[in-house]
């Protein structure tokens, strides 16, 4: 008989209706993700994030969670260790997306067409770069950031996270997004 393959744990962050939570995912070696049962006495914790996030990362420590109720504005930084609110960092107009590269935070900004990289370790901003109309999306490849522009024409950014500029272009197609 094999030994069963062996279970990886890691967190899961996810941002719904003003709260964050965390919750435990476990997926065996072959990549199937299956989630996890929690014992009757685990606590749910709640931690009120502004009145409208949308979305959230972790940078390895910290949760950072947008908020883009009118004038808001800003991206919350909460250590996930004891739940304690670190900062509240102003982005430009409507941010959405979020990703970590290792080092920094990046946030797009859906209404002024920009991104903004803030130091994840202080939440300083370290630049704010244009990227075009309606930014949504964004991840970390390793490389490079990556940005969605939920346009009528739909485009997908290269980004060079150490200068912010722009390096591709990619048409996706008519899009009908935001």
């Amino acid at each position: 008989m094999d030994a069963p393959a062996p279970i990886k744990c890691s967190i899961i962050a996810i941002c719904v209706l003003g709260f964050c939570a965390a919750t435990n995912i476990a997926s065996a070696d072959n990549g199937n993700a299956q989630p996890t049962t929690q014992p009757t006495d685990a606590a749910v914790i709640t931690i009120p994030v502004g009145n409208k996030p949308h979305l959230c990362c972790f940078d390895g420590q910290n949760m950072w969670v947008n908020d883009d109720a009118t004038g808001a504005n800003v991206v919350y930084k909460i250590r996930a260790s004891d739940n304690t609110l670190l900062g509240t960092y102003h982005t430009g107009l409507f941010p959405w997306g979020l990703a970590f590269d290792g080092a920094n935070i990046w946030c797009t900004n859906q209404t002024d067409g920009t991104i903004t990289k803030f130091r994840a370790s202080d939440g300083a901003i370290l630049g704010t770069f244009t990227m075009g109309p309606n930014p949504t999306a964004v991840c970390f490849d390793g490389t490079s950031i990556w940005v969605c522009l939920s346009n009528r024409h739909g485009s997908l950014l290269q980004v060079n996270p150490s200068t912010g500029a722009i390096t591709n272009t990619y048409t996706t197609g008519s899009g009908n997004g935001p």
